[in-house]
């Protein structure tokens, strides 16, 4: 055998070991797209089956159909699913590999939360009582980190923008919720009700003692009249509602900051001259009455937040001037058409990386929401693709596009240039944080999610250890006019 010839027989089982993991490859790469596809299907059946419920006097037979294709295509997805599995274990050591790529949040997520209770940054409020869920207090170094991020939101928001900053109160009287219509009040009326009503707080011992008074008064109604003990229940129940409708000077702890914001319109409005555009914006707590407080931080009855209202005209809303400054930058959009299984537009090999300067803002009245900020000279972020769009996502999940503003904007993918100046301040905000490019997205909001005063609403997503949480919204408020 010659030196060559043996050199080949050598050389040949590593030859196959790569041609195989090479196939096993494309064979995953298959499976993940036939499966990223069958997901689309199951999001835009969903979608129609959902707005079949909400038509009235919708078919039965038509519902029953999209139900059933739903199922159908759920099966499909769990077959896929399984057979992707199947593949994935073939490759133990690319898995082993992936595993120690696991971003360090996943990994050690109860350390971190065990350290956060340990060096007292935010610990459960009343711990020496047993606690009560919902609540939480800040500690010396929480308190300490909590601020520094209040006070750079609010330079590079407030004073950066030049824009206008409110502090209102966080009562609500119920008359303001009820002329804002019966969703508002609605809303109004789960945000801490039972907590926040200023005038049975001041008058619980009368309320107490009407209430054993009407007791000791439908008992002896019960003898007299032989009622049942269900009737009695009944009748009181009704007492105490109509009592309560009759109540002046009702308040509720406010579910939001922009309420403080659209009320004083007025005098916001004579104060810049009686002219718009411009912006107000608000930091402050909100109060929500969670029935099932969860996930720490993320799910509680009171909390924190920064708000910005932009108030424009309908025409002046769609060219904004500032927004040809940022016009040229990628932001990663998950457009409600790709949720629902459309594709990407210019999808090709490549990478896209720009610098972002400072900036801030986040919200209006015709645009609104809140967060957003400034960033120093980072990338946007990379993927593969050229052209407009560029796909990112992770592993066998959905798929979005980091997406040029100007043509989002013109392709009617972002409804105004004046929502995509926030979206793009809010995306400057969070890498300024220091939050990985990777880990940040903007989800449009599908039909059936949208608010009922909202044209366009997009959520800024950040992925944590608890997966992708929205910790801002952005929302075209053409619904909602004002007039000064």
């Amino acid at each position: 055998m010659t030196a060559s010839s043996a050199s080949e027989a050598q050389h040949e089982p590593q030859q196959q070991q790569q041609q195989q993991q090479q196939q096993q490859q494309q064979d995953i790469a298959a499976l993940q797209q036939q499966l990223q596809q069958q997901q689309g299907e199951v999001a835009r059946l969903q979608e129609e089956a959902r707005q079949l419920r909400k038509q009235q006097g919708s078919n039965s037979a038509a519902i029953a159909a999209a139900t059933a294709s739903l199922t159908a295509a759920r099966d499909r997805v769990q077959q896929l699913e399984q057979q992707l599995q199947q593949q994935q274990q073939l490759q133990q050591q690319q898995q082993q590999e992936e595993e120690d790529d696991l971003p360090h949040f996943l990994k050690y997520k109860q350390q971190f939360e065990n350290i956060i209770k340990r060096k007292f940054y935010v610990v459960p409020s009343f711990e020496i009582y047993g606690g009560s869920g919902g609540l939480f207090d800040f500690g010396p170094p929480g308190c300490a980190l909590k601020n520094q991020v209040e006070n750079f939101w609010r330079n590079k928001f407030i004073i950066e923008e030049e824009i206008l900053e409110i502090s209102s109160t966080c009562l609500t009287p119920h008359a303001v919720l009820k002329s804002s219509g019966p969703k508002q009040e609605g809303v109004a009326a789960t945000a801490a009700a039972a907590a926040g009503s200023s005038s049975s707080n001041n008058s619980n011992g009368t309320e107490k003692e009407t209430i054993e008074k009407r007791d000791e008064e439908s008992s002896a109604s019960c003898k007299k009249e032989k009622q049942s003990k269900k009737q009695q229940q009944q009748q009181q129940q009704q007492q105490v509602q109509q009592q309560q409708q009759q109540q002046e000077g009702l308040g509720h702890l406010r579910p939001e900051t922009a309420q403080g914001i659209f009320v004083n319109f007025r005098r916001l409005f004579d104060y810049v001259g009686g002219k718009i555009p411009f912006a107000c914006a608000q930091i402050g707590i909100g109060f929500r009455n969670e029935i099932s407080p969860r996930n720490y931080l993320l799910r509680t009855r009171e909390f924190f937040m920064a708000e910005i209202e932009h108030f424009c005209s309908q025409q002046g809303k769609k060219k904004y001037y500032k927004f040809n400054s940022i016009k040229h930058y990628y932001l990663p959009l998950f457009s409600a058409k790709d949720q629902l299984g459309g594709a990407g537009s210019s999808v090709g090999s490549g990478s896209a990386s720009e610098n972002l300067g400072s900036g801030s803002g986040s919200g209006s009245s015709v645009v609104s929401g809140s967060g957003s900020g400034s960033g120093s000279s980072v990338g946007s972020g990379s993927g593969s693709g050229s052209g407009s769009s560029i796909v990112c996502g992770f592993g066998n999940g959905p798929r979005w596009y980091l997406r040029r503003l100007e043509d989002a904007v013109n392709d009617g993918i972002i409804d105004n240039e004046t929502l995509a100046y926030y979206l793009y301040k809010t995306y400057s905000f969070l890498i300024s944080l220091n939050i990985p490019s990777k880990y940040i997205r903007f989800r449009q909001h599908l039909p059936s999610e949208m608010a009922h005063y909202a044209a366009d609403c997009w959520d800024a997503e950040v992925f944590t250890s608890y997966g992708w949480i929205e910790v801002a919204g952005h929302a075209d408020r053409a619904g909602i006019p004002h007039k000064p």
